[in-house]
């Protein structure tokens, strides 16, 4: 199988080809081809790897490497890991795998900037001229194949999920009331749970939060400046390796999920295995990952606020 992931090298994105490559979920890898950027984790076997520029002449000149490796052999599938189907049409089985719930058209636009939303139209126009040079589509959820049936692809997608490896959990004395793994991008609505933990606050509740995030918007400071010195603690760990994220789960008692999309979530499945009681948004992704966790309203402080307090008593 030939790897085509030239679009990763950071987040879940990451964590799933490190998985896919260490473990070969889908089979035996001979080539890869990917970012620049991306550190390739340790393997226990050799394989060819094409590291490519991270800008669009670049990219494009690996397409054309990619259809020229595919001609040498046929009958070597190519799965192309970066949610966009290839350029060139492929006599090879080619397989997109899609872990971005922003590519599939009719899905919606990130909300962080100009030019994030512009990159997000590039990749559905790019998935929509190109999508028939995909053999097959693989998603991680249920719930992002019923986007994709919604788009007239139902005969060609497919539940594929790559669960990765979870370590054993040290659970020790509990720190955290509450523990939300995000990032600053607007989609995932981190200042919902703040809002909603200043609601407490002003509510002389007593609670101690921890948020593991990649960054920090500046709405997301403004809302810490105002619980500083209040009745709710808010830690903030950023750019935490996945180590850290463990072991915070083990001195934690419930995770908080307020995104409004994801194709699989992965702090929900890694909350589930380390036995955290999870609040979440109440999301077609959420309810498949964790049908027991407490739902509310996407973008309903008042209602997270009220499970908040539930929670602490």
């Amino acid at each position: 199988m030939i790897v085509y992931a030239t679009n990763i090298h950071i987040g879940g994105g990451k964590v799933l080809l490190d998985e896919l490559l260490q473990k070969r979920s889908f089979g035996s890898i001979s080539t890869l081809f990917c970012d620049r950027r991306y550190a390739v984790p340790t393997l226990d076997y050799q394989l060819q790897i094409f590291r490519v520029n991270p800008d669009l002449i670049s990219r494009m000149k690996a397409e054309i490497s990619l259809k020229r490796l595919a001609l040498l052999d046929t009958s070597e599938s190519i799965l192309c890991f970066g949610n966009l189907p290839p350029f060139f049409s492929l006599k090879n089985k080619t397989i997109v795998y899609i872990q971005n719930a922003f590519t599939v058209p009719g899905s919606i636009l990130p909300k962080d900037s100009l030019r994030a939303r512009l990159r997000s139209i590039y990749e559905k126009v790019w998935f929509f001229l190109f999508n028939k040079n995909a053999s097959e589509f693989w998603v991680q959820t249920n719930a992002m194949k019923q986007l994709m049936l919604k788009n007239g692809f139902a005969s060609k997608t497919y539940v594929k999920p790559i669960y990765p490896v979870f370590p054993a959990i040290n659970k020790v004395e509990t720190k955290y009331d509450f523990v939300m793994v995000t990032s600053a991008n607007r989609h995932k609505r981190t200042e919902d749970f703040l809002r909603a933990l200043l609601n407490l606050s002003r509510k002389k509740k007593h609670a101690r939060a921890l948020i593991i995030s990649n960054g920090e918007s500046k709405e997301m400071k403004t809302l810490l400046i105002e619980l500083r010195d209040s009745s709710v603690l808010v830690d903030v760990k950023l750019n935490a390796s996945r180590t850290l994220v463990f072991e915070s789960f083990g001195a934690s008692r419930t995770l908080v999920n307020t995104s409004e999309a994801e194709s699989f979530c992965l702090p929900l499945y890694e909350a589930k295995h380390s036995k955290l009681k999870i609040i979440s948004v109440d999301k077609p992704y959420a309810q498949e990952a964790a049908p027991s966790a407490k739902f509310f309203k996407c973008g309903d402080v008042e209602q997270l606020t009220k499970l908040l307090g539930e929670d602490l008593t």
